[in-house]
C-alpha cells in the first residue's frame, strides 16, 4: 500500500509534555498506541498514524496515511488538538508538503441532486452524485453539509490553512455545517443517500425541501465512526440517529444484543432491517423514564456489549454520567450528541 507522510519540527516544545497530552487523547478515544518510548510515541487511527519524536530543540511530528485525503484527516485533528492547548503553536505550524493556502480542503467536493422527496411523515430524502465518491467507504458514516445563507448568491467556500487547518468562511460567509450519515451508498454510480429528520424549526429539514434535481450542493467529509464489527450489540438512539442505526444493522448480520429506538411522533415508519439476534424496541418519552435509563438497563443485561448511543445533548450527558456507562470499557463504547434539545421533555 502507498503511503504519504508530512511532518512539522516545532522549536521550543517540551516532548514530556507533548507525550503526556498524546496518551491522554489517545486513552480518551481509544486509540491503539503502536509505540511508547523515551524519545518518541506513536498512535494509529482511524485514517492513519501520528507521532510525536524527541529533537534537540523541540519535537517532530510526524504523520503516515494511505492517501492524501487520509493525510488531511489526521493532521487536521492533530492540529485541532495542538490549538486546543497551545494556539499560537498550532497557528505557527510549517510542514514539510508545503500546504498551499488556497486549495480547497481534500475531503470537500460538490455534488448533484439527483432527487429530492419526502420518505416519511418525519424525514426527507435526498441522493446525491458525488464528485469524489472514492472518499466514502465503511470506515466511515458521516459527513457536514456546507449550507450557506439562502440570500448569498455566491457562498465563500473553505480552504486549507499554511498550518494544515481548514480556513471557515466567517461573518456573513459562515456556512451552516450539520453532521449527516449516508444512508446506502452506491459505489458503482456514486450516488450517496441522505435521510434528514424534520425537527422542528430545523434549518437543514427546510433547505433540504427546497432542493432540486441538479442543484449543486457541497460536502465535506467523511468523519470518524464506521460501521463495527461487533458479536453483541447494544444501540440505542432517537430519530436524529435512525440512519445510522440502519446502516450500522446492515452490516452485522449475525450480531445479538437489543437495538432501542426513542420515536417522538409514534409514527415507527423508518425502516430498519433488525438481525435475527436483535431484540427491537419503539420508545415514546415519557417523564417517568429517559432512554438514557432505559439503555443501561439494557447494557445490564449485556454487559459485554459493545454500547452505541445518539441522541439529543441533554440526553447524551446524563447517559455518559451514568456510572455503568463511565465504567464500561472506552474501546467499547460510543457516544455522541447529534442534536440540541432546547426543550427537553424526556
Amino acid at each position: 500500500m502507498t503511503t504519504v507522510n508530512a511532518h512539522a519540527d516545532v522549536e521550543g516544545l517540551s516532548f514530556a509534555a507533548m507525550r503526556q497530552m498524546v496518551l491522554f487523547e489517545a486513552a480518551e478515544h481509544a486509540l491503539p498506541i503502536l509505540r511508547n518510548l523515551s524519545d518518541c510515541v506513536e498512535i494509529e487511527s482511524e485514517f492513519g498514524r501520528f507521532s510525536i519524536a524527541d529533537r534537540d530543540k523541540g519535537v517532530r511530528i510526524s504523520l503516515a496515511a494511505a492517501t492524501l485525503t487520509d493525510l488531511h484527516v489526521v493532521r487536521e485533528g492533530i492540529v485541532e488538538h495542538l490549538a486546543h492547548y497551545l494556539p499560537d503553536v498550532a497557528d505557527g505550524l510549517t510542514w514539510s508538503d508545503s500546504l498551499e493556502a488556497t486549495q480547497y480542503p481534500p475531503n470537500f467536493q460538490f455534488s448533484e441532486v439527483v432527487n429530492s422527496e419526502p420518505l416519511n411523515a418525519d424525514f426527507h430524502r435526498l441522493s446525491l452524485k458525488l464528485s469524489k465518491p472514492d472518499l466514502f467507504d465503511d470506515r466511515a458514516l458521516h459527513f457536514r453539509f456546507l449550507i450557506p445563507d439562502a440570500a448569498a448568491p455566491n457562498p465563500t467556500w473553505p480552504t486549507m490553512g499554511r498550518n494544515g487547518a481548514v480556513q471557515w468562511p466567517q461573518g456573513h460567509d459562515a456556512l451552516h455545517r450539520p453532521v449527516y450519515t449516508v444512508r446506502h451508498f452506491d459505489q458503482t454510480r456514486g450516488i450517496a443517500t441522505v435521510d434528514i429528520y424534520n425537527h422542528s424549526g430545523g434549518r437543514a429539514f427546510e433547505w433540504a425541501q427546497g432542493l432540486k434535481r441538479g442543484d449543486k450542493i457541497a460536502l465535506i467529509g467523511p468523519g470518524g465512526g464506521g460501521v463495527l464489527n461487533v458479536e453483541t450489540l447494544v444501540i440505542c438512539g432517537d430519530e436524529a440517529a435512525y440512519p445510522a442505526i440502519a446502516r450500522i444493522l446492515e452490516h452485522v448480520p449475525n450480531v445479538c444484543g437489543e437495538v432501542l429506538l426513542l420515536n417522538r411522533s409514534d409514527a415507527q415508519t423508518y425502516d430498519f432491517n433488525v438481525p435475527e439476534g436483535m431484540r427491537l424496541t419503539w420508545l415514546r418519552p415519557t417523564k417517568s423514564s429517559s432512554l438514557a435509563a432505559i439503555a443501561v438497563e439494557a447494557l445490564a443485561r449485556h454487559p459485554g456489549a459493545y454500547l452505541w448511543f445518539a441522541a439529543d445533548n441533554l440526553q447524551t450527558e446524563a447517559f455518559r454520567k451514568m456510572p455503568p456507562v463511565k465504567n464500561h470499557p472506552k474501546q467499547k463504547r460510543m457516544i455522541a450528541a447529534y442534536w440540541t434539545d432546547h426543550n427537553h421533555t424526556m
